[in-house]
């Protein structure tokens, strides 16, 4: 793996190559060059590794150090879709760490997929780029003159305008909509679409007009119900696998719904054999707003009481003008090695936020009022003023970091550390 630089439009940091594939159930040996001046950390995100090597400061993992070299085996993985990107702390930066471009999808095996009739798979990430800051009226600003202002920090509301983080490109798939080579397709044909939101801030939510998504894996996990949706919403973090039958002819973009989004390169082009005409995008008469999970799993009546409980908040902006967020935990406990540890997560905000498990996978145990079970993810859509419940075991007593996967939100406090005990009473 080669940490290094290349241009699109602009300067940034790109992972080679586009898509990592690994084989299922094998250790592998992992070498990673860093080939900027600047100390990363390289997150396997969704994998089941020692904390060492997840990538992580919070979790004292091993850096590759500006120029230099890391090595290490991974422990064998099962099939799935996973996903690689820096970690490095960026705070107020918008060049280091998920904003830098530095990513890629990770298609462990046959991604899971094995059972799937399919004619072809596509592998497809999206992700923002150039990003910067802009006042409430989008008016764009310097990190350095965000920092001229001052603020009342006890006055949410502020006496000044706050800081929005806002991207001048988009790409899906590696190239922007308006450069895009179109996805030439047959009638009738089975596309496999593996579909990684690498955002640092931004949800996907995908439209192909006149289609629908078979969804039958979230975060690489096979879902228990396999359902079709007509948009496919996923938070930064999240992967999905589905499939799209080629039923209606013509030439059209797969793209955001959003049409600023679109705009700036959210989309490829799907071009039906035969059909050589402008693209036509449509929008969704259908919901756009976070998947509901409940669709994708049983229903369940545990009623389990959590373990422990965490409150997702806002909090008053700095005194820059910068937002700021809580983790805040209601009722504790530590988790036990080898036990299951339920984790109730309360939104006490109007924002959604992407929850992401370093190290483990969960089970969705309540989704906004509804027991479910059979759903096993490690990133989580909290939907704003709502309740999600989820359960994992902890395989060992290392370090697991947990955290909004809004890149703004962890850096502004959405995050925690969970660590189980061996269990022993002293």
């Amino acid at each position: 793996m080669d940490l290094g630089r290349h241009s699109v439009e602009s300067t940034f940091y790109s992972v080679r190559p586009g898509v990592l594939k690994l084989p299922a159930n094998t250790a592998i040996s992992v070498r990673i060059d860093n080939r900027t001046s600047k100390s990363e950390y390289v997150h396997w995100h969704g994998f089941q590794v020692p904390a060492r090597y997840d990538g992580t400061c919070e979790e004292q993992s091993e850096a590759v150090e500006g120029h230099g070299t890391l090595q290490y085996t991974l422990p064998p993985q099962n099939p799935g879709l996973y996903y690689v990107h820096s970690h490095a702390m960026t705070m107020h930066s918008l060049q280091q760490g998920p904003y830098s471009g530095q990513f890629t999808p990770v298609l462990v095996g046959d991604g899971g997929m094995s059972d799937i009739a399919r004619d072809r798979e596509i592998v497809l990430a999206s992700h923002e780029w150039d990003a910067y800051y802009s006042d409430d009226e989008g008016v764009e600003k310097s990190v350095e003159q965000t920092h001229h202002l001052r603020i009342d920090a006890d006055d949410e509301e502020g006496n000044e305008s706050g800081w929005e983080i806002r991207y001048r490109h988009a790409t899906l798939g590696g190239k922007p909509l308006d450069e895009e080579t179109p996805v030439c397709v047959a009638a009738g044909e089975r596309i496999l679409f593996h579909i990684v939101n690498a955002s640092a801030t931004e949800p996907l939510v995908l439209h192909l007009p006149g289609h629908s998504f078979h969804i039958h894996a979230l975060d690489g996990d096979v879902v228990p119900v396999v359902a079709d949706i007509e948009v496919l919403y996923l938070g930064p973090g999240e992967r999905a696998s589905a499939i799209v039958v080629m039923n209606h002819p013509g030439t059209w973009i797969l793209g955001s719904v959003d049409d600023e989004a679109r705009a700036k390169g959210m989309g490829i082009v799907i071009a039906y054999q035969g059909h050589r005409r402008d693209p036509v995008w449509s929008a969704p008469a259908g919901h756009a707003g976070p998947l509901d999970y409940t669709r994708f799993s049983y229903q369940s009546s545990d009623q389990k009481q959590p373990d422990a409980e965490f409150l997702l908040e806002r909090k008053p902006r700095d005194r820059h003008g910068f937002e700021q967020w809580a983790m805040t935990m209601l009722k504790e406990s530590m988790p036990e090695l080898h036990r299951p540890y339920r984790i109730a997560l309360h939104n006490a905000s109007d924002e959604d936020h992407p929850m992401h498990l370093h190290r483990n996978r969960f089970e969705l145990k309540t989704y906004c009022g509804r027991g479910v079970s059979g759903l096993w993810k490690d990133t989580v859509v909290v939907p704003a003023l709502q309740s999600v419940e989820i359960e994992y075991t902890p395989y060992d007593t290392e370090p697991s970091f947990f955290h909004c996967h809004n890149q703004m939100h962890m850096d502004c406090g959405m995050a925690t550390i969970l660590q189980a005990t061996n269990g022993r009473k002293n």
